[in-house]
């Protein structure tokens, strides 16, 4: 969960209310997070059949899993889409304190949950190239996000039902509803617990897909001496590009917030939370705090798909057959029934030439 809308809402709670937002930045957000909504629903759904069409292996359950995730973070920042575009009201889903919650749960753990998969990925790479003879496990790629969901999951919960200090709570400035820990009352050490696990959610994929990205970039640059090995390695090496692609997009739209966090922790435990206040005087409407984080991370979600489709040219043939298939539906079944009749009748005119 986002700490720093519980540093920061305690100073800002008298402003939600009479605060005046710009229209016109709220307009464009809102029509972000909208086509963020759309791209990224409907390219990961079509990017996730195509992944689960193809032959089980790690790349692909990987990139199953990753689609999947995505589609529900494109899902859920819907909702953010809708309270800019009606001047900051709750609406339907933030309007009630089960949909607040449920929503708050949701984000949390999908944000928290791409993070650890694009980990997953860049570190499945990685190993392939240090060693391309070691049989990487099938079944580590699945047990090892369920098991960080469960924790992920399990975290939150026991903060939020064991300690009173913590609650779902809908904020106008953040535009989304936030989990609100109350220093006065929560418990101090599960206050730096969660601190510290919240963080490393954050900090420790984006320095691990770095690493990997710079040993991935490293063994790139090598060329196989055997000629033979040389087309297999044209084909590794091009997947390689993309999910370096795909790592430096999850970089750029996470660097914010991952820099925000390691900030926002040193005002923590060095008790100089004035510091870090005055590193976002200029954010007066939170619009950079907003960007930073939900639209970057949603928009994350909605390139990923595009990314795929400019990389992958199997996907581009996938999505045509589903466009043709489309085509020859809407057309009826006479126009099938005819096309099939006329391949008749040219096969046996050919074979009576041919006789």
């Amino acid at each position: 969960m986002d700490m720093t809308t519980r540093i920061t809402v305690t100073n800002s709670l008298k402003l939600d209310a009479k605060e005046h937002f710009n229209q016109t930045v709220d307009v464009i957000f809102g029509s972000i997070c909208c086509l963020c909504f759309l791209i990224g629903t409907t390219g990961n759904i079509v990017s996730f059949l195509y992944f689960n069409s193809k032959k089980r292996d790690i790349s692909s359950v990987i990139y199953m899993q990753i689609t999947a995730n995505d589609v529900l973070v494109s899902l859920t920042v819907f909702p953010v889409g809708f309270v800019f575009l009606s001047e900051r009201s709750a609406g339907i889903v933030f309007g009630t304190s089960v949909g607040c919650e449920t929503w708050s749960y949701l984000w949390e753990t999908v944000v928290a949950q791409s993070n650890f998969l694009v980990m997953c990925l860049s570190i499945t790479r990685t190993v392939s190239l240090l060693s391309p003879f070691t049989q990487q496990k099938l079944s580590h790629v699945i047990i090892a996000p369920v098991i960080f969901l469960v924790l992920r999951l399990a975290t939150i919960v026991a903060v939020h039902f064991i300690d009173q200090g913590m609650e779902a709570r809908f904020y106008p400035r953040f535009a989304r509803c936030d989990f609100y820990l109350n220093e006065s009352l929560i418990n101090e050490a599960i206050h730096h617990s969660l601190l510290v696990s919240t963080n490393l959610v954050y900090t420790a994929p984006a320095f691990v897909v770095g690493i990997s990205c710079v040993v991935s970039a490293v063994l790139l640059t090598r060329t196989s001496e055997h000629v033979q090995q040389r087309p297999l390695q044209k084909t590794r090496n091009r997947a390689t590009v993309t999910i370096l692609l795909f790592a430096l997009l999850y970089v750029v739209c996470n660097v914010p917030l991952v820099v925000n966090y390691i900030l926002q922790t040193y005002a923590v435990y060095t008790n100089n939370k004035h510091w870090y206040f005055t590193l976002y005087q200029f954010d007066t409407h939170m619009y950079f705090n907003n960007a930073m984080r939900t639209l970057l991370l949603a928009a994350n979600s909605a390139a990923n798909p595009l990314l795929y489709w400019w990389r992958m040219p199997p996907l581009r043939g996938y999505i045509r057959r589903i466009l043709e298939l489309q085509r020859e539906r809407r057309r009826g079944p006479n126009y099938v029934l005819e096309g099939r009749s006329n391949c008749n009748v040219v096969h046996n005119n050919n074979v009576e030439s041919t006789f």
